[in-house]
């Protein structure tokens, strides 16, 4: 191995080394930065549920300590428009393919 080499390679290393540990103290203050705001956000909520207590109550004999209201797609009777829907199709499929049935027939 030449003596040039040799001593490009500490000085590589050295180099790596000190632009590797700038990009990684950036990225570690960006991640503490955003931690500290998550904190923060997670202590806020906290103080607003003792405060505030709980969304709609817990149901009787529950072990939860809160209930939700969910709504749940179907419960507007858009179901049924479905079906609907589907039987149309059906019967317009069965439409076109006894056309094309018949039509091939006739001219046969």
């Amino acid at each position: 191995m030449p003596k040039a080499f040799a001593t490009q390679i500490p000085d590589g290393a050295g180099r790596l080394s000190t632009e590797g540990t700038k990009e990684l103290i950036k990225a570690g203050q960006g991640t503490a930065s955003d931690y500290g705001k998550k904190y923060a956000v997670i202590e806020a909520g906290a103080a607003r549920a003792k405060a505030e207590g709980m969304a709609y109550g817990a149901p009787a004999g529950a072990a939860g300590f809160t209930a939700y209201s969910l709504e749940l797609a179907g419960m507007d009777g858009q179901g049924a428009q479905s079906t609907g829907r589907l039987f149309t199709g059906v019967a317009a499929f069965g439409a076109a393919a006894g056309l094309a049935l018949w039509r091939r027939r006739s001219l046969a």
